[in-house]
């Protein structure tokens, strides 16, 4: 029959015990309702304010690309000729001829194509760089809510550490109150509770931080309320680096962006040529009589480009806009393989920590603590090694949680290079 001063310490080892076997934490396919994560990133692609700056700046190139290939308003004057002395004001009527002259200019043929070309180039371009900054922003909120995540679950754990702790004072003080364990003991629990508290109200600070910049992001007021976040999908394995840097050749918006600004630099090449020809001027001029239009006049007008070296020195400047962007171009792509290949490196590291955790560190230190709280029990280790065992587990289980959302927020800097999503969010 159980003594009754071991009874609390039964009751306090079939707590811990059921601690030790809370399953650890790892990302699920399931999302909560409410806020997850994919109705987050859908509230920021719709209300961010410098996304949605973009989402106008691509409007304006919209329209800029359709008004672009049309002509130039004509041009109406109107002159009074022969106007008398004695009454100077043509509005009277007196005046013997008046002249309406309606002129237009025309381009030399293929100005007005180039101009409504490049112009569409460079709305494509926008459209990319409106992407660019959609998947900067959305990367932005992704890795601010894996953190949220990680404070939150962190502590959800040194919660459970501190009640795990105050059975332990209480038992420690039980003992100590009838002279098993020494005062030491007790004093060692209580300090051990009052760190935790104090790490507690650093994350609880932590997490009001985290809070308001992803409010922030979101363009909402930074005391807003937001919901507990949900669980986050984690899956691997992750393509090998070098499909995903072959890939994102192709698929960066950073490198489409500079590949639309080459095809308009290179239109505006083609455009810069024609200013060698002449662009011509057609007008037609009514000549009102008295009262009555009696005849009517036909002109044709082009400009004269005989300075040649200011042409020169324009194509000069247009091909050497080209040349620039292509080099731009050729080292965008470089810096997307390298990012592509650091990050895809430090996915592959976490992946290898998270494994190490899983199969070796954590099983350990669980099976250390247990091994620590039955030789208290029986009094072959003192409290101290029990509490640095605790303190093991604990330190264990919230550096797994966070390799897990390291793995994460390297799977979100692929992303962000790659310009598309792995992870189903």
């Amino acid at each position: 029959m159980m003594r009754v001063n071991q009874l609390p310490l039964f009751i306090l080892l079939v707590s811990i015990f059921a601690f030790l076997l809370i399953p650890t934490f790892s990302f699920s396919e399931e999302k909560t309702l409410g806020e997850d994560l994919k109705g987050i990133l859908e509230y920021a692609r719709k209300e961010n304010p410098e996304i949605r700056a973009y989402r106008e700046r691509v409007n304006s190139f919209e329209a800029k690309a359709k008004y672009a290939g049309i002509l130039d308003d004509p041009t109406l004057k109107v002159e009074f000729e022969d106007i008398p002395k004695e009454n100077p004001f043509p509005i009277t009527g007196k005046a013997e001829i008046t002249r309406y002259t309606i002129t237009q200019m025309f381009p030399f043929p293929g100005k007005l194509n180039l101009m409504e070309k490049m112009a569409r180039k460079e709305s494509s371009m926008s459209g990319e760089e409106l992407r660019e900054k959609e998947i900067e922003i959305l990367t932005m909120v992704k890795m601010v809510y894996f953190d949220y995540y990680y404070i939150n679950k962190a502590i959800g754990i040194m919660k459970e550490v501190k009640d795990i702790l105050s059975d332990l004072e209480k038992i420690a003080g039980i003992r100590y109150s009838t002279g098993l364990v020494p005062q030491q003991d007790l004093i060692k629990a209580q300090v051990e509770i009052s760190m935790i508290t104090n790490e507690l109200i650093n994350m609880e600070s932590g997490k009001k931080i985290l809070k308001a910049r992803l409010n922030t992001l979101l363009n909402r007021p930074t005391i807003a309320s937001l919901a507990a976040p949900g669980d986050v999908t984690f899956k691997y394995p992750i393509p090998e680096a070098i499909e995903l840097a072959e890939k994102a050749l192709k698929r960066n918006p950073m490198i489409r962006a500079m590949e639309f600004n080459i095809e308009a630099k290179d239109t505006n090449k083609d455009l810069t040529k024609k200013n060698y020809y002449p662009d011509f001027m057609l007008g037609i001029s009514p000549v009102q009589r008295m009262e009555k239009f009696s005849s009517w006049d036909f002109m044709v007008g082009i400009n004269i480009p005989i300075w040649w070296k200011k042409y020169d020195y324009r194509l000069n400047e247009a091909k050497a806009n080209l040349n620039s962007s292509k080099a731009r171009l050729e080292g965008i792509k470089n810096h997307v393989s390298f990012e592509i290949s650091q990050a895809c490196i430090k996915v592959e590291t976490s992946k290898r920590v998270i494994e190490l955790y899983e199969t070796g560190i954590l099983p350990q230190t669980r099976l250390s603590l247990e091994s620590s709280l039955i030789n208290y029990q029986t009094g072959k280790v003192d409290f101290l090694t029990l509490l640095e065992n605790q303190r093991a587990l604990k330190k264990t289980r919230i550096e797994h949680l966070r390799a897990l959302v390291d793995y994460r927020i390297g799977v979100a800097e692929i992303e962000k290079v790659l310009g598309e999503d792995i992870i189903e969010n």
